[in-house]
């Protein structure tokens, strides 16, 4: 199935995204339908386990835990925080 990445929302062709793919303008007036969407064809065929859910004590158990849940739910706290001064000293330069 061919996938295209999807940029600022130029274009899409995905079969995630229903079928529906096409190029137009960037539109968020429907975010959160279209995520709420999104999320449920995701689950349908890839659904996290309950034991794979991110920090349940500190947000709870939805009743959808999709993709938009997950990504939430691991960019609330800060991790790897020494990870630019790692690739620093092993000769990439970030700056």
């Amino acid at each position: 199935m061919p996938r295209l990445a999807v940029t600022r929302g130029i274009c899409q062709l995905a079969p995630a995204h229903g079928a529906h793919g096409a190029c137009h303008r960037y539109d968020d007036t429907n975010l959160e339908a279209e995520i709420d969407g999104y999320d449920r064809r995701r689950d349908g065929r890839h659904n996290i386990p309950e034991s794979d859910w991110r920090q349940v004590e500190r947000f709870g158990k939805p009743s959808l835990y999709g993709w938009s849940q997950d990504e939430a739910r691991q960019v609330s706290v800060p991790e790897r925080q020494d990870f630019g001064a790692f690739v620093r000293r092993q000769g990439f330069k970030l700056d």
